[in-house]
């Protein structure tokens, strides 16, 4: 039997009407922000109900339902604020410029969000070239780089199947890099056609 359970509250008890048949329950949550983002299921959870000479079995439902509400309490309350924390780390005006780039390191696209004074193609094909370098004589495992790095400055790369993408920005948390990769993903999937060409 499978249930799904829809709750703005930060707990959640079995109905008595429900009455859990004696056996192992497993539960997950997710959490939805305010902006309708979905997070990521937790970890598959269980508890037992069983019924014990002398206990009532109302009593021990009850109990069996106080257990995974306080679990997920816990989960939601801690999921809600991972994600508060992480959009608050996304400003706006810590970005400087994005860019999509083929992967022989033509710019197929810019979007500048402060002026910028380099060339988008140059840009890209220096990202480009210093990525491949990376991968092919430094590191032996043959991973991307990810990051280009000053104290003032970030460029964050992710790379992507037909394309890559690069965001300049001031400052850069998790929350950037998550919106860099769904935004590389898009792009993908919206131009794939004209990508090939």
């Amino acid at each position: 039997m499978r249930n799904t359970t829809d709750t703005v509250a930060t707990n959640y008890t079995v109905p008595i009407t429900e009455r859990l048949s004696p056996r192992n329950w497993y539960w997950r949550v997710y959490a939805v922000d305010n902006l309708g983002n979905v997070g990521q299921y937790s970890s598959a959870r269980s508890f037992q109900v069983s019924v014990q000479a002398g206990l009532p079995i109302a009593l021990i439902v009850g109990f069996a339902g106080v257990v995974p509400a306080v679990a997920i309490l816990s989960s939601i309350v801690l999921l809600r604020r991972r994600r508060k924390t992480e959009v608050e780390a996304f400003e706006r005006k810590n970005l400087i410029a994005a860019y999509v780039f083929s992967k022989d390191g033509r710019c197929m696209f810019t979007h500048q969000f402060k002026e910028v004074k380099i060339e988008p193609q140059l840009l890209s094909g220096f990202l480009t070239a210093i990525s491949n370098m990376m991968k092919e004589v430094i590191d032996e495992t043959g991973r991307s780089l990810r990051t280009i790095e000053r104290p003032d400055a970030k460029i964050l790369l992710e790379f992507g199947e037909n394309v890559n993408a690069a965001l300049a920005t001031r400052s850069a948390s998790r929350e950037y890099r998550r919106r860099l990769k769904a935004f590389l993903t898009g792009f993908e999937h919206d131009y794939d056609g004209k990508i090939s060409k």
